[in-house]
């Protein structure tokens, strides 16, 4: 498990590269609005969990991976899918149920990702690990205590033999949930579903073909 061979394009189509994972740098963050009440205090609303900023750069890059990527870049029908490793993890998830046997994953640019795969006719990118439930655990999600989905949590899974319906974000849990009190889901993803800013490109080498890049993706 770990990194892959990268591939970027359109999803299910995508075209495959190598590059170093030093290359790249990924700044990831919620779309949040920040407002003051009447009192004063800051209140905070979340649009979106998880819309990762990625910036790659490279100094070796052919003449035929320069014709991709500007292809790429030029396509504007879609958002583009971009897979880097088969471990990314959400941990600890936090999520209302719907009822007593299903949660939806909150809407970020994996999930999306995932999504526009399925609708495609391939397969799902989110592989749901476990669900917990508090107060149904003896320790709060303590990251790198342990416990079933690396989240800490040492009580019940409530995920075992459930499913995950990509077009929804909808989980349907193995175990009836005994109340409706928030549920917590780890899961794993294998990359995200991006809009590529622009590919700024330098010739080097003289006469040979050989190209420095840089390109930045943003979450959809």
């Amino acid at each position: 498990m770990g990194w892959q061979t990268f591939k970027l394009g359109r999803p299910g189509y995508e075209y495959s590269f190598d590059v170093n994972p030093e290359a790249m740098a990924i700044e990831d963050g919620p779309i949040a609005v920040l407002q003051r009440n009447l009192a004063g205090d800051l209140k905070k609303s979340i649009i979106k969990t998880s819309v990762p900023i990625i910036k790659l750069n490279s100094n070796y890059l052919m003449m035929a991976q320069r014709n991709q990527f500007a292809s790429l870049a030029g396509i504007a029908d879609t958002f583009l899918s971009f897979i880097t490793r088969d471990d990314w993890q959400i941990i600890a998830e936090k999520n209302t149920p719907l009822n007593l046997t299903q949660v939806k994953l909150q809407n970020n640019s994996a999930t999306k990702l995932s999504a526009a795969l399925v609708a495609a006719g391939f397969s799902s990118i989110i592989t749901v690990t476990s669900a917990a439930q508090i107060p149904n655990v003896t320790a709060g999600p303590v990251f790198g205590g342990g416990g079933f989905g690396e989240g800490g949590f040492s009580g019940p899974d409530f995920f075992t033999g459930g499913s995950y319906d990509d077009l929804t974000r909808t989980v349907t849990l193995g175990t009836t949930l005994p109340s409706l009190n928030p549920v917590y889901l780890t899961y794993t993803y294998t990359g995200w579903l991006v809009n590529m800013e622009k590919l700024s490109h330098a010739i080097r080498g003289g006469w040979i073909d050989r190209f420095t890049y840089d390109f930045v993706l943003t979450g959809a």
